[in-house]
């Protein structure tokens, strides 16, 4: 049986579609769909049956997409196979906008993946895979992140801090059998802070269960940290710690706090800061 014209609209979503269905024995469908508009809100209750088990998804994103997918296979969801491509144009999420947003995926075997993700933030992009396994919950993800501007990223450039540079980066995570581990690499390159330029920055963030590690070094080794995170309540002694280095000489015309408050450095100075700490008690 061939349809034509399937027309349908969810609140402010509007699909249409077309293809055949097959009954019988072996019943099967093949249907190619088109969404010219849709909203993330629309998507969870439409597609609820595949979504209300992902828990990290949130509930109240804003985004306003199209799609194009072809269903293909028997009527059976553990056998169905989705292939698809969303885009978005200029957003804003939560506190960030962005200029552009694609990325194909597909459902098979009770999987979901995503994969050529990219988003368009200001000069930059961030490119990215994620995969989720319907069955056991199960999920990994890895990215990069290139070129986005510090002044680009809104959170920042509200702060005023009068620091700019490149953030160029790597992420990945996987979380199997409910526990979870990431590594996170951070490099800030061609910083600047009023109009003097200053040396890389690197911060590294990794987790694994409970615990989270992260080191760094900022304007070349001036100033560098080292800290350990532990949200293991049944590891009371295993305390969490923080340590931070600083060795700094200056040119006076620096400032290293938001402008609304700062303070110039006029002098070199060396100092060592050490911390340990319960976090769950």
């Amino acid at each position: 049986m061939f349809f034509e014209n399937l027309n349908s609209i969810h609140g402010r979503s509007e699909i249409n579609g077309k293809g055949s269905l097959t009954f019988g024995d072996s019943p099967r469908m093949d249907l190619v769909f088109e969404k010219p508009r849709a909203t993330y809100e629309d998507s969870l209750e439409i597609y609820e049956t595949l979504t209300k088990n992902m828990e990290f998804l949130p509930a109240d994103l804003n985004l306003d997409y199209s799609a194009s997918f072809k269903v293909k296979g028997p009527m059976d969801l553990k056998k169905l196979v989705i292939d698809g491509q969303l885009k978005a144009g200029n957003n804003s999420i939560y506190f960030e906008n962005i200029n552009a947003f694609e990325s194909k995926f597909q459902f098979k075997n009770n999987k979901v993946k995503l994969y050529d993700f990219k988003v368009l933030k200001g000069k930059g992009i961030i490119t990215g895979e994620f995969n989720y396994n319907l069955y056991n919950n199960n999920l990994n993800y890895n990215g990069k992140i290139s070129g986005v501007l510090l002044s680009d990223i809104e959170v920042l450039s509200n702060a005023n801090l009068g620091f700019d540079g490149s953030l160029e980066g790597e992420f990945e995570g996987e979380r199997k059998s409910d526990f979870f581990k990431s590594s996170n690499l951070l490099n800030i390159k061609n910083g600047i802070i009023d109009e003097e330029k200053i040396e890389d920055s690197t911060i590294t963030i990794t987790s694994e269960g409970k615990k989270v590690f992260s080191t760094g070094n900022f304007f070349g080794q001036k100033i560098s940290f080292n800290s350990f995170f532990n949200f293991n309540k049944k590891e009371p002694k295993n305390l969490s710690y923080f340590n931070i280095h600083i060795n700094l000489a200056i040119k006076p015309t620096i400032k290293i706090l938001p402008k609304a408050t700062s303070k110039v450095i006029t002098r070199g100075m060396t100092d060592i800061f050490k911390g340990m700490f319960d976090l769950v008690d």
